[in-house]
């Protein structure tokens, strides 16, 4: 079956598509023994499902990430989508079509909807709240996102500066400390709108945690919520703010926990037990930290 055929399993099926037709008494479950009511209202990776399909998720998540798509999948998307077509099909189902495999297709048609930004079918919506934020079909609104992306920097300054023209034609502000004032203003909007590319290698490191985080859950652990997202950042190819460069620079420091940890037996058979192999390569590892270092120290030397 292809990939857009599987994708058409889920939308609202027309009068006589064979999805509509009714489930059989023995079929009408309600609600589930393992996992509560509302359990898939959200991302979920602990709604419990037999190993057996577990397993198949998990392979359905590693085929679609492997791809290396702009929006990567991960377990908790995939168990309330899963969730959701498992209960769907107490309504209503095409025949023939075991529960199970009713649940997993709605999991090949999110993933179609996940890499091509848009649905097969153009009536699936019923999943576009478990879909990750900029996604174009998400629910989500950006909670954040860098000013530069949003503003034409080049034209709030130049407002800026006629403002400071008006007011020293009026003796608002002292002659003298007007050059001091416009290169105070120049420095904050030039630092907010210069971005950089990190290396392709500390983006793979950041991608590997990532993976490992999706593989094996709460084996894999060793950062922050702010060391996630900069991991996030970097996998998903993001351009860096100057103040995120300081930062991955500042993380050298962790350095020395990471040549140490390298030692451990595990660093060759679970490195991801470790915290601080996690944290390193989740912050670009050695080619990212250096490469961070590197132009930060640029960055100072362009303000001298």
């Amino acid at each position: 079956m292809s990939d857009k055929t599987e994708g058409l399993q889920y939308g609202r099926p027309d009068k006589d598509d064979p999805r509509k037709t009714p489930a059989k008494p023995e079929d009408k479950k309600k609600g589930s023994k393992k996992n509560p009511k509302d359990s898939a209202s959200k991302p979920n990776k602990n709604i419990e499902v037999s190993k057996e399909t577990e397993d198949k998720i998990r392979k359905l998540m590693e085929e679609h990430n492997k791809k290396d798509p702009k929006f990567r999948a991960n377990m908790a998307q995939l168990k309330s989508v899963f969730r959701r077509g498992a209960g769907a099909y107490s309504t209503s189902h095409a025949p023939g079509m075991d529960r199970t495999r009713w649940g997993l297709n709605r999991i090949k048609a999110f993933l179609y909807l996940l890499r091509n930004g848009r649905p097969s079918n153009p009536n699936y919506k019923q999943d576009n709240d478990l879909l990750p934020e900029g996604h174009p079909r998400s629910t989500k609104k950006v909670k954040s996102g860098y000013l530069y992306e949003l503003v034409d920097f080049s034209e709030v300054l130049k407002s800026v500066k006629e403002s400071l023209d008006m007011a020293e034609s009026e003796n608002n502000i002292n002659k003298k400390k007007r050059p001091e004032v416009k290169e105070h203003i120049q420095n904050y909007f030039t630092d907010a709108a210069e971005s950089y590319d990190a290396p392709q290698s500390a983006r793979n490191n950041a991608k590997k945690v990532l993976e490992w985080k999706d593989k094996y859950g709460k084996e894999c652990k060793g950062m922050t919520p702010v060391g996630w997202a900069r991991a996030r950042d970097l996998a998903r190819g993001a351009m860096l703010s100057a103040d995120t460069v300081k930062r991955m620079a500042q993380f050298n420091r962790h350095r020395s926990n990471y040549e140490k940890a390298k030692s451990k037996p595990e660093y060759k058979t679970k490195p991801w037990t470790i915290p601080a192999v996690v944290a390193w390569l989740g912050w670009g590892g050695t080619t990212g930290v250096d490469w961070a270092i590197r132009t930060s120290e640029s960055i100072r030397n362009k303000k001298r």
